[in-house]
């Protein structure tokens, strides 16, 4: 009996280690024009914080738009993620309110990250 409850503990502990790949995606991350659609995209900037995100992305000049939800992490190998966003309130940016999956690739070198090919820099 004590050994199951040993392995449940450290079962659970190893559940509960924090992955670096998603630690290092907390913050506010603001859209560069490196891997863009075109050049002098208009803002985008998104923010992470432990399970929640803000996406924030300026659709016309002056207008923008704001969504928030939550966020899981699906995989985390190397220096790639894949996030799933579910219960996105605000304007929603994916088809009829259905969780969205993107890849966001991590370049530790120079502390950077890429969504949609788009690159994005650490503001705070």
């Amino acid at each position: 009996m004590k050994n199951w409850i040993i392995l449940i503990t450290v079962a659970f502990l190893a559940a509960c280690s924090q992955d670096g790949n998603a630690a290092f995606i907390r913050g506010i991350w603001q859209g560069t024009d490196e891997g863009s659609a075109g050049s002098n995209q208009d803002f985008i900037q998104w923010q992470f914080s432990r399970g929640s995100f803000v996406l924030q992305q300026e659709i016309r000049e002056g207008e923008l738009m704001v969504s928030e939800g939550s966020y899981y992490v699906v995989d985390s190998s190397g220096d790639e993620l894949i996030v799933e966003f579910y219960n996105i309130t605000g304007d929603v940016f994916t088809y009829n309110n259905l969780p969205a999956t993107y890849k966001i690739e991590i370049d530790r070198a120079t502390g950077n990250i890429r969504i949609n090919s788009r690159v994005f820099e650490r503001i705070k």
